[in-house]
């Protein structure tokens, strides 16, 4: 239903449907599935510039909510283990897709950019994604 919202006519509920997403993400990230994320993803192109920047905001608070309690299980599973020098471990939040789903989104918000942008812009994007 919320993935219906998200692609609404009128810009109030679309607004308001990636403002729901952000909200759930905060308060359970787990909770989230990688198709709305992608139909967020979807809104830094819409026509109305208030949803593109709560769809920016949105996800660039999903990837470091994600990250940090990435970074956090990773410290809780080195302290648990000791000080062994093992591979380092795969934290993933969620299921594989979730997981995937949120660390793709810096590249989703980059190749948003470069689409909307001059072509000199993809050039220097061009530079720095090959590095």
């Amino acid at each position: 239903m919320l993935k219906d919202r998200l692609r609404d006519l009128d810009e109030n509920i679309r607004q308001n449907a990636v403002h729901a997403v952000f909200e759930i993400g905060k308060r359970s990230i787990e909770k989230l599935t990688p198709e709305l994320i992608a139909e967020v993803e979807l809104r830094l192109r819409d026509k109305k510039n208030t949803i593109r920047a709560e769809a920016l905001n949105a996800l660039s608070t999903l990837y470091t909510t994600a990250l940090a309690k990435q970074i956090e299980e990773e410290d809780t599973t080195k302290k648990g283990k000791g000080s062994s020098k093992s591979k380092k471990s795969n934290i993933i939040i969620g299921s594989a897709k979730l997981h995937k789903a949120l660390m793709d989104i810096p590249s989703k918000i980059i190749a948003c950019y470069a689409s909307l942008h001059e072509p000199d812009d993809r050039y220097i994007l061009d530079f720095f994604a090959k590095r």
